[in-house]
């Protein structure tokens, strides 16, 4: 049996993610639920999905996802520097084919959120947060078959 169509797409995003490049290293991840130990690391959440019942047989889903990126400091500019690029790299795979192969119609970006953390006596950490949401149809009752 295939996968949901969610799932199609979660997997599609998490391939988008694994094929950024320009780093010695660069970690991705899905639904990590342990502290992050190695940097810099990309994190693909699994989101709620909200529906819409149309009355044409077919459902509008609305999947969240979240990416969040984990930085150790390297200095004022040059963490700032290694966020905006890792964003800027982020929404380039996600949203180069809105339609992710023709799973979905469309994708939104959503507010991108930042912390920098320099507690005394931890380790320094960056870390963002990105969600963005994605839009398919499927057929009622069958969540494993798209609607165009």
């Amino acid at each position: 049996m295939s996968e949901p169509i969610s799932e199609q797409i979660v997997l599609a995003v998490f391939e988008k993610l694994s094929g950024i490049t320009g780093y010695e290293e660069l970690y991705i991840e899905r639904n990590r639920d342990a502290a992050v130990t190695r940097f810099p690391t990309l994190v693909l959440y699994d989101g709620d999905i909200t529906v819409s019942y149309e009355n044409t047989g077919r459902v509008e889903n609305f999947l969240s996802i979240r990416v969040d990126g984990y930085v150790t400091p390297i200095g004022d500019a040059q963490t700032g520097t290694l966020i905006n690029r890792l964003c800027g790299q982020i929404v380039q795979a996600v949203l180069a084919d809105f339609t992710l192969g023709g799973l979905c119609y469309d994708i939104e970006e959503g507010e991108r959120s930042v912390v920098v953390s320099n507690e005394e006596g931890q380790t320094p950490l960056s870390f963002f947060s990105m969600p963005f949401v994605i839009k398919y149809s499927t057929a009622f009752g069958d969540p494993f078959t798209l609607v165009p």
